[in-house]
């Protein structure tokens, strides 16, 4: 056997790997497809017609791709002969139950059940979280925002944040009116969680009406 990329000859295959692997840095594969298979890669034999992965140099390529060695093996699928002695040895040897462990269990009822179900719907959770993402960021999803969102409340001004926080507008406008009231809500007489409301509009949209008109 000839090396392909030099002169260098030898009777022991593997000798030749280590001289490519070392001269010429020739992967195993490469080699085996030089002077083994004369090109020809390995292809599965269930007549798929894919490559199958190589193993080494030695053994060159895998049979079947893998999982597909079933298709003509075992064949549970598509082999009706395996398929009818399958379920007759189950029969015979009673490795089926007549009664399912899980019959008339549920959730409050077995322990057993309830975790299997919380693994279910996590499962199911993360899977569809991570299905929606994908979807919203190549566009298959379009990403609502305002009032076309399905949870739209009518919004929230950023002058909203401002009104309750600036303490001249606090001792201007909110203590004011807090005080006439009592300290107390004008229809349940609660003195927790006070908020300062208006007739025709909030604070926030009187305020932004103003710095429309003096910018």
């Amino acid at each position: 056997m000839q090396c392909p990329k030099c002169d260098y000859q030898t009777d022991n295959l593997n000798s030749l790997r280590i001289h490519s692997a070392k001269q010429h840095k020739l992967p195993s594969e490469d080699l085996y497809l030089a002077v083994v298979s004369e090109g020809v890669k390995g292809v599965c034999k269930c007549g798929c017609g894919e490559t199958t992965r190589f193993i080494s140099l030695l053994k060159g390529y895998n049979d079947y791709v893998r999982g597909h060695a079933s298709r003509v093996n075992n064949n549970w699928g598509h082999n009706d002969t395996a398929r009818e002695k399958s379920l007759k040895k189950r029969r015979d040897e009673g490795l089926w139950s007549k009664e399912p462990w899980n019959r008339g269990l549920s959730k409050k009822s077995d322990d057993r059940v309830a975790a299997m179900a919380q693994t279910i719907k996590q499962r199911h959770g993360e899977r569809y979280s991570k299905n929606m993402r994908e979807n919203r960021l190549n566009g298959t999803i379009p990403t609502l925002r305002g009032p076309e969102h399905s949870q739209w409340k009518g919004g929230v001004s950023r002058l909203g944040g401002l009104c309750h926080a600036n303490r001249r507008l606090y001792q201007l406008w909110k203590f004011p009116k807090l005080q006439a009231a009592g300290f107390k809500c004008s229809r349940c007489d609660s003195s927790k969680n006070l908020h300062v409301h208006h007739d025709d509009e909030s604070m926030s949209c009187i305020i932004r009406k103003h710095r429309a008109q003096f910018p």
